[in-house]
C-alpha cells in the first residue's frame, strides 16, 4: 500500500487493534485506490480491474480498453474517469433495505446542462444514483424518487456520504446525505421506497450505467459501502479513518 503524505506509516495497515472498514460488520463493497495491489492493468496505468476488499468478490471491471479509466497518484491517488466513456462495472447489486456509502472523490466538473454519477445502476424505473449531480444539484435517488440538495462542488478531495434506510418512517428518515463533512438537508420528490430491487442490474462505478450514461469526470479515491445503516459510533469511526487517511473533513 502506498503511503499518503498525511498518513502515518502503517496506521491503516490492518494490524491488531487497527481500524479498517472491515472492522465494522456488513461491509458490502470496498474499493481502495491507495492499495496498488488491488489493480489489474491492461497497459501502463489503464485499469481493467479494481479489486473489492470487502471479501465479497464484487470486483469492478472493464474489458473494453476505450472505456477503462486510469489510476493516478497526482493530484490525489485515485482512479481517474474521463467523463466521456470511462466506467467500471461491479456485480454488487445494491438490492436491499439499507445501505451506508462513503465516496472519496475530487476534480469533477459539470458544465451547464451536464450531469454525472459517482455510482449508479439501472436503465429507467428501477434505478439508484448515489449520487447524480446536475451542475450544483445533487440527487440521491432510488427509482423515480429522490432527495436533492444544491451544493457547489468542493475544490480538492472530499467525501460524499449516503445513508439509505428503507425502514424509516419518512423520506427524511429513509435518505440522508453528508457532503464535505456537513450533513445536508434534502428536498424530496415522491416517496423513497422501503427496499431496492433492481433485478440484478449491473452497478456502474463512475457512471449511471455501463453505456455509460452520465459519466463521472473526476477522480474516485475510495468507495466504502455497508448493507446496513451505520450507527453514530460506526459513522464516526469511518469518518475518522477517511479524514486521517485522505486529509479531508469527512
Amino acid at each position: 500500500m502506498e503511503t499518503l503524505p498525511n498518513l502515518i506509516l502503517g496506521s491503516f495497515a490492518g494490524g491488531p487493534g487497527v481500524f479498517t472498514p472491515a472492522s465494522i460488520s456488513n461491509l458490502y463493497l470496498w474499493l481502495d485506490a491507495d492499495d496498488a495491489s488491488t489493480f489489474t492493468y491492461s497497459s501502463g496505468t489503464v485499469v481493467s480491474q479494481w479489486n473489492d476488499k470487502s471479501g465479497n468478490g464484487y470486483h469492478a471491471t472493464q474489458a473494453t480498453v476505450s472505456k477503462q479509466p486510469s489510476r493516478v497518484t497526482s493530484p490525489s491517488i485515485g482512479v481517474d474517469f474521463d467523463g466521456t466513456n470511462d466506467v467500471l462495472g461491479t456485480s454488487a447489486t445494491y438490492d436491499g433495505a439499507a445501505f451506508t456509502q462513503f465516496s472519496v472523490v475530487r476534480d469533477f466538473n459539470t458544465a451547464p446542462g451536464g450531469a454525472n454519477t459517482i455510482i449508479g445502476a439501472g436503465t429507467g424505473g428501477t434505478d439508484i444514483y448515489f449520487p447524480y449531480m446536475a451542475v450544483n444539484d445533487w440527487y440521491f435517488q432510488v427509482n423515480t424518487n429522490w432527495g436533492v440538495v444544491t451544493v457547489t462542488p468542493p475544490s480538492g478531495l472530499f467525501n460524499v456520504e449516503v445513508r439509505y434506510n428503507g425502514g424509516g418512517a419518512t423520506n427524511a428518515d429513509r435518505m440522508k446525505a453528508r457532503i464535505d463533512g456537513s450533513d445536508r438537508t434534502l428536498s424530496y420528490s415522491g416517496t423513497i421506497p422501503t427496499t431496492l430491487s433492481r433485478a440484478g442490474q449491473t452497478t456502474a462505478v463512475g457512471a449511471y450505467n455501463l453505456t455509460p450514461a452520465l459519466p463521472f469526470p473526476g477522480i474516485i479515491s475510495e468507495l466504502i459501502t455497508y448493507n446496513k445503516v451505520l450507527n453514530n459510533t460506526e459513522l464516526g469511526q469511518v469518518r475518522d479513518y477517511l479524514s486521517a487517511k485522505w486529509g479531508i473533513t469527512a
